[in-house]
Protein backbone atom coordinates (compact mmCIF):
# COMPACT_ATOMS: atom_id res chain seq x y z
CA UNK A 1 0.00 0.00 0.00
CA UNK A 2 1.38 3.39 -0.94
CA UNK A 3 1.69 6.32 1.43
CA UNK A 4 -0.74 8.30 -0.73
CA UNK A 5 -3.54 5.95 0.30
CA UNK A 6 -3.01 6.19 4.05
CA UNK A 7 -6.21 6.41 6.04
CA UNK A 8 -6.44 6.41 9.82
CA UNK A 9 -9.16 6.44 12.45
CA UNK A 10 -8.63 8.34 15.71
CA UNK A 11 -11.04 7.67 18.58
CA UNK A 12 -11.63 10.60 20.91
CA UNK A 13 -14.00 9.14 23.55
CA UNK A 14 -13.08 9.62 27.19
CA UNK A 15 -14.84 6.44 28.30
CA UNK A 16 -13.72 3.84 25.77
CA UNK A 17 -12.33 0.82 27.57
CA UNK A 18 -13.62 1.80 31.01
CA UNK A 19 -16.41 -0.80 31.29
CA UNK A 20 -17.18 -4.17 29.77
CA UNK A 21 -19.61 -2.56 27.33
CA UNK A 22 -17.05 0.08 26.34
CA UNK A 23 -14.41 -2.57 25.77
CA UNK A 24 -16.79 -4.50 23.52
CA UNK A 25 -17.44 -1.34 21.49
CA UNK A 26 -13.72 -0.63 21.24
CA UNK A 27 -12.98 -4.17 20.04
CA UNK A 28 -15.80 -3.99 17.51
CA UNK A 29 -14.56 -0.68 16.08
CA UNK A 30 -10.97 -1.91 15.89
CA UNK A 31 -11.93 -5.14 14.14
CA UNK A 32 -14.17 -3.32 11.66
CA UNK A 33 -11.48 -0.75 10.86
CA UNK A 34 -8.98 -3.59 10.44
CA UNK A 35 -11.29 -5.54 8.14
CA UNK A 36 -12.12 -2.45 6.06
CA UNK A 37 -8.49 -1.65 5.34
CA UNK A 38 -7.77 1.35 7.58
CA UNK A 39 -4.03 1.82 7.93
CA UNK A 40 -3.90 2.90 11.56
CA UNK A 41 -6.04 3.30 14.66
CA UNK A 42 -5.12 5.99 17.17
CA UNK A 43 -6.27 6.76 20.70
CA UNK A 44 -5.63 10.09 22.37
CA UNK A 45 -3.76 10.34 25.65
CA UNK A 46 -6.65 10.00 28.15
CA UNK A 47 -5.91 12.87 30.52
CA UNK A 48 -5.44 15.21 27.57
CA UNK A 49 -9.09 14.72 26.65
CA UNK A 50 -10.96 13.64 29.81
CA UNK A 51 -13.26 16.27 31.26
CA UNK A 52 -14.07 14.74 34.65
CA UNK A 53 -10.57 14.52 36.10
CA UNK A 54 -10.98 10.80 36.91
CA UNK A 55 -8.41 8.15 35.90
CA UNK A 56 -8.93 6.73 32.44
CA UNK A 57 -7.53 3.76 30.54
CA UNK A 58 -4.05 4.33 29.19
CA UNK A 59 -4.06 4.57 25.38
CA UNK A 60 -1.05 2.28 25.04
CA UNK A 61 -2.55 -0.39 27.29
CA UNK A 62 -5.88 -0.25 25.45
CA UNK A 63 -4.17 -0.70 22.10
CA UNK A 64 -1.98 -3.49 23.48
CA UNK A 65 -5.21 -5.31 24.31
CA UNK A 66 -6.41 -4.70 20.74
CA UNK A 67 -3.14 -6.00 19.25
CA UNK A 68 -4.35 -9.61 19.66
CA UNK A 69 -7.83 -8.71 18.41
CA UNK A 70 -6.63 -7.31 15.07
CA UNK A 71 -4.47 -8.54 12.20
CA UNK A 72 -3.21 -5.71 9.97
CA UNK A 73 -4.14 -2.27 11.27
CA UNK A 74 -1.35 -0.25 12.89
CA UNK A 75 -1.89 0.86 16.49
CA UNK A 76 -0.82 4.39 17.43
CA UNK A 77 -1.34 5.55 21.03
CA UNK A 78 -1.16 9.25 21.81
CA UNK A 79 1.46 10.58 24.22
CA UNK A 80 1.31 14.07 25.79
CA UNK A 81 4.99 15.02 25.72
CA UNK A 82 4.63 17.88 28.21
CA UNK A 83 3.60 15.44 30.94
CA UNK A 84 4.92 11.99 29.99
CA UNK A 85 8.39 10.57 30.57
CA UNK A 86 10.15 9.34 27.40
CA UNK A 87 11.56 6.26 29.15
CA UNK A 88 8.09 4.97 30.06
CA UNK A 89 6.75 5.87 26.62
CA UNK A 90 9.61 4.06 24.84
CA UNK A 91 9.02 0.94 26.95
CA UNK A 92 5.28 0.99 26.30
CA UNK A 93 5.61 1.42 22.54
CA UNK A 94 8.30 -1.27 22.33
CA UNK A 95 5.99 -3.67 24.17
CA UNK A 96 3.10 -2.79 21.84
CA UNK A 97 5.37 -3.42 18.86
CA UNK A 98 6.17 -6.92 20.13
CA UNK A 99 2.51 -7.71 20.84
CA UNK A 100 1.35 -6.49 17.42
CA UNK A 101 4.17 -7.97 15.37
CA UNK A 102 5.54 -4.62 14.22
CA UNK A 103 2.34 -2.60 13.92
CA UNK A 104 3.08 0.01 16.60
CA UNK A 105 3.61 3.73 16.22
CA UNK A 106 3.31 6.68 18.58
CA UNK A 107 1.50 10.02 18.19
CA UNK A 108 3.25 12.80 20.11
CA UNK A 109 1.30 15.89 21.15
CA UNK A 110 2.95 18.92 22.74
CA UNK A 111 -0.32 20.52 23.86
CA UNK A 112 -0.92 21.48 27.49
CA UNK A 113 -4.31 21.25 29.17
CA UNK A 114 -5.76 22.55 32.43
CA UNK A 115 -6.48 18.97 33.50
CA UNK A 116 -2.94 17.86 32.65
CA UNK A 117 -1.54 20.74 34.73
CA UNK A 118 -3.66 19.66 37.68
CA UNK A 119 -2.68 16.01 37.41
CA UNK A 120 1.02 16.81 36.90
CA UNK A 121 1.74 19.83 39.12
CA UNK A 122 5.49 19.23 38.82
CA UNK A 123 5.39 19.92 35.07
CA UNK A 124 7.07 23.24 34.36
CA UNK A 125 4.96 25.94 32.78
CA UNK A 126 6.21 26.28 29.22
CA UNK A 127 5.10 28.38 26.28
CA UNK A 128 3.95 26.94 22.97
CA UNK A 129 7.39 27.18 21.35
CA UNK A 130 9.13 25.62 24.36
CA UNK A 131 6.68 22.71 24.46
CA UNK A 132 7.35 22.12 20.77
CA UNK A 133 11.10 21.97 21.48
CA UNK A 134 10.38 19.63 24.39
CA UNK A 135 8.46 17.31 22.05
CA UNK A 136 11.38 17.35 19.61
CA UNK A 137 13.77 16.28 22.38
CA UNK A 138 11.21 13.66 23.47
CA UNK A 139 11.42 12.20 19.95
CA UNK A 140 15.21 12.05 20.15
CA UNK A 141 15.15 10.24 23.50
CA UNK A 142 12.61 7.71 22.22
CA UNK A 143 14.85 6.84 19.28
CA UNK A 144 17.96 6.66 21.46
CA UNK A 145 16.24 4.31 23.90
CA UNK A 146 14.94 2.02 21.15
CA UNK A 147 18.52 1.89 19.85
CA UNK A 148 19.97 1.11 23.29
CA UNK A 149 19.50 -2.59 22.51
CA UNK A 150 21.18 -3.65 19.29
CA UNK A 151 19.39 -5.99 16.89
CA UNK A 152 20.01 -9.53 18.09
CA UNK A 153 21.12 -8.50 21.60
CA UNK A 154 18.82 -11.12 23.11
CA UNK A 155 20.60 -14.47 22.90
CA UNK A 156 18.12 -16.76 24.74
CA UNK A 157 20.60 -19.64 24.93
CA UNK A 158 19.00 -22.28 27.18
CA UNK A 159 22.09 -24.45 27.38
CA UNK A 160 24.39 -21.71 28.63
CA UNK A 161 21.67 -19.85 30.50
CA UNK A 162 22.55 -16.62 28.70
CA UNK A 163 19.59 -14.39 27.92
CA UNK A 164 21.31 -11.28 26.62
CA UNK A 165 24.66 -10.25 25.18
CA UNK A 166 25.41 -7.39 27.57
CA UNK A 167 28.03 -5.96 25.18
CA UNK A 168 25.18 -5.14 22.81
CA UNK A 169 23.09 -3.22 25.35
CA UNK A 170 24.06 0.42 25.88
CA UNK A 171 23.39 3.39 28.12
CA UNK A 172 22.28 6.42 26.15
CA UNK A 173 23.42 9.03 28.72
CA UNK A 174 21.06 11.68 27.38
CA UNK A 175 21.42 15.03 29.14
CA UNK A 176 19.24 17.58 27.39
CA UNK A 177 17.28 20.73 28.08
CA UNK A 178 14.14 18.95 29.24
CA UNK A 179 15.12 15.33 29.90
CA UNK A 180 17.97 13.44 31.55
CA UNK A 181 17.86 9.73 30.78
CA UNK A 182 20.71 7.30 31.32
CA UNK A 183 19.13 4.12 29.94
CA UNK A 184 19.31 1.51 28.62
CA UNK A 185 15.67 0.59 28.04
CA UNK A 186 14.49 -2.41 30.06
CA UNK A 187 12.68 -3.82 27.01
CA UNK A 188 14.63 -5.35 24.09
CA UNK A 189 14.72 -3.53 20.78
CA UNK A 190 11.26 -3.66 19.16
CA UNK A 191 10.64 -5.56 15.90
CA UNK A 192 10.61 -2.36 13.83
CA UNK A 193 13.80 -1.11 15.47
CA UNK A 194 12.39 2.39 15.72
CA UNK A 195 8.58 2.40 15.55
CA UNK A 196 7.32 5.34 13.44
CA UNK A 197 6.83 8.64 15.23
CA UNK A 198 3.70 10.65 14.44
CA UNK A 199 3.49 14.28 15.64
CA UNK A 200 0.26 16.26 15.98
CA UNK A 201 0.75 19.66 14.37
CA UNK A 202 -1.48 22.27 15.97
CA UNK A 203 0.60 25.38 15.24
CA UNK A 204 3.64 26.59 13.35
CA UNK A 205 5.91 25.95 16.36
CA UNK A 206 5.05 22.24 16.53
CA UNK A 207 5.45 21.99 12.74
CA UNK A 208 8.90 23.57 12.80
CA UNK A 209 10.10 21.45 15.74
CA UNK A 210 8.81 18.23 14.14
CA UNK A 211 10.98 18.89 11.08
CA UNK A 212 14.00 20.35 12.86
CA UNK A 213 17.46 19.43 11.62
CA UNK A 214 18.73 17.16 8.91
CA UNK A 215 18.98 14.10 11.15
CA UNK A 216 16.01 11.80 11.62
CA UNK A 217 16.49 11.75 15.40
CA UNK A 218 14.14 14.65 16.03
CA UNK A 219 12.20 14.62 12.79
CA UNK A 220 8.70 13.15 12.68
CA UNK A 221 7.96 10.28 10.32
CA UNK A 222 4.34 11.41 9.99
CA UNK A 223 2.74 14.80 10.59
CA UNK A 224 -0.91 14.76 11.71
CA UNK A 225 -1.87 18.20 10.48
CA UNK A 226 -4.86 20.44 11.17
CA UNK A 227 -6.44 21.39 7.79
CA UNK A 228 -5.60 25.08 8.11
CA UNK A 229 -1.89 24.24 8.42
CA UNK A 230 -1.64 21.86 5.47
CA UNK A 231 -0.05 24.33 3.06
CA UNK A 232 2.54 25.32 5.66
CA UNK A 233 3.35 21.65 6.23
CA UNK A 234 3.62 20.84 2.53
CA UNK A 235 5.94 23.79 1.93
CA UNK A 236 8.07 22.97 5.00
CA UNK A 237 8.52 19.31 4.04
CA UNK A 238 9.39 20.27 0.45
CA UNK A 239 11.91 22.87 1.61
CA UNK A 240 13.53 20.40 4.01
CA UNK A 241 14.00 17.78 1.31
CA UNK A 242 15.90 20.12 -1.01
CA UNK A 243 19.55 19.10 -1.00
CA UNK A 244 19.21 16.60 1.85
CA UNK A 245 19.49 13.10 0.45
CA UNK A 246 18.56 11.33 3.70
CA UNK A 247 15.32 13.28 3.99
CA UNK A 248 14.45 12.82 0.34
CA UNK A 249 14.95 9.06 0.70
CA UNK A 250 12.65 8.89 3.75
CA UNK A 251 10.38 11.94 3.58
CA UNK A 252 8.06 12.95 6.36
CA UNK A 253 4.50 11.97 5.47
CA UNK A 254 1.67 14.49 5.80
CA UNK A 255 -1.69 13.19 7.01
CA UNK A 256 -4.59 15.64 7.32
CA UNK A 257 -6.55 15.23 10.56
CA UNK A 258 -10.31 15.77 10.07
CA UNK A 259 -12.86 16.06 12.91
CA UNK A 260 -16.12 14.27 12.11
CA UNK A 261 -19.43 15.39 13.61
CA UNK A 262 -22.48 13.15 13.99
CA UNK A 263 -24.41 14.77 11.14
CA UNK A 264 -23.86 13.22 7.70
CA UNK A 265 -20.81 11.40 9.01
CA UNK A 266 -20.41 9.04 6.04
CA UNK A 267 -20.83 11.67 3.34
CA UNK A 268 -18.62 14.06 5.28
CA UNK A 269 -15.85 11.48 5.61
CA UNK A 270 -16.02 10.60 1.92
CA UNK A 271 -15.92 14.28 0.99
CA UNK A 272 -12.83 14.76 3.17
CA UNK A 273 -11.07 11.86 1.47
CA UNK A 274 -11.90 13.15 -1.99
CA UNK A 275 -10.81 16.66 -1.07
CA UNK A 276 -7.45 15.72 0.41
CA UNK A 277 -6.26 12.48 -1.13
CA UNK A 278 -5.27 14.13 -4.38
CA UNK A 279 -3.98 17.30 -2.78
CA UNK A 280 -0.31 17.85 -3.72
CA UNK A 281 2.01 16.83 -0.92
CA UNK A 282 -0.67 15.14 1.19
CA UNK A 283 -0.18 11.43 1.90
CA UNK A 284 -3.41 10.55 3.66
CA UNK A 285 -6.29 11.41 5.95
CA UNK A 286 -7.02 10.73 9.61
CA UNK A 287 -10.70 10.73 10.60
CA UNK A 288 -11.20 11.79 14.23
CA UNK A 289 -14.47 10.74 15.82
CA UNK A 290 -16.20 9.57 18.97
CA UNK A 291 -16.91 5.88 19.33
CA UNK A 292 -20.56 6.32 18.34
CA UNK A 293 -19.71 8.32 15.24
CA UNK A 294 -16.91 5.90 14.30
CA UNK A 295 -19.28 2.92 14.60
CA UNK A 296 -21.81 4.69 12.34
CA UNK A 297 -19.08 5.47 9.84
CA UNK A 298 -17.73 1.93 9.71
CA UNK A 299 -21.20 0.37 9.39
CA UNK A 300 -21.50 1.67 5.82
CA UNK A 301 -17.83 2.09 4.86
CA UNK A 302 -16.57 0.50 1.66
CA UNK A 303 -13.47 -1.61 2.13
CA UNK A 304 -10.13 -0.08 1.16
CA UNK A 305 -7.42 -2.09 -0.62
CA UNK A 306 -5.72 -4.47 1.80
CA UNK A 307 -2.33 -3.43 3.14
CA UNK A 308 0.57 -5.15 1.40
CA UNK A 309 3.10 -4.49 4.18
CA UNK A 310 3.07 -6.31 7.53
CA UNK A 311 4.71 -3.56 9.59
CA UNK A 312 3.86 0.12 9.94
CA UNK A 313 7.39 1.09 8.90
CA UNK A 314 7.08 -0.86 5.66
CA UNK A 315 3.67 0.69 5.02
CA UNK A 316 5.29 4.12 5.32
CA UNK A 317 8.28 3.17 3.19
CA UNK A 318 10.73 3.47 6.10
CA UNK A 319 13.78 1.22 5.84
CA UNK A 320 14.97 -0.61 8.96
CA UNK A 321 17.27 1.65 10.96
CA UNK A 322 20.14 -0.19 12.66
CA UNK A 323 21.02 0.77 16.21
CA UNK A 324 23.32 3.77 16.37
CA UNK A 325 25.27 1.93 19.06
CA UNK A 326 25.88 -1.21 16.99
CA UNK A 327 29.53 -2.28 16.94
CA UNK A 328 31.30 -2.63 13.63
Amino acid sequence: MTAASLIGLALTDDSLGETGADIAVLVSIARDADRLGFDFLSLDDPFARAADGAPHANAGEALAFLARKTDQIALVPGIATHYAEPFHAAKQIATLDFLSGGRAGVALDSAATALGDRLYPAAHTLGVAERAEQASEFTRVLRELWDSWEDGATVRDRESGQYVDSARVHSIDHDGTYFRVRGPLITPRPPQGQPPVFVRVRDVHSLTAALAGEATDTRADVLLVEPELVEDAVNAVAALAVGIAAVAAAPTRIVVSIELAAADVVSGARAALLAWRNHPGVDGVELRASGAVAAELLASWEAEPAADAPTLSERLGIAHRPSRYASA
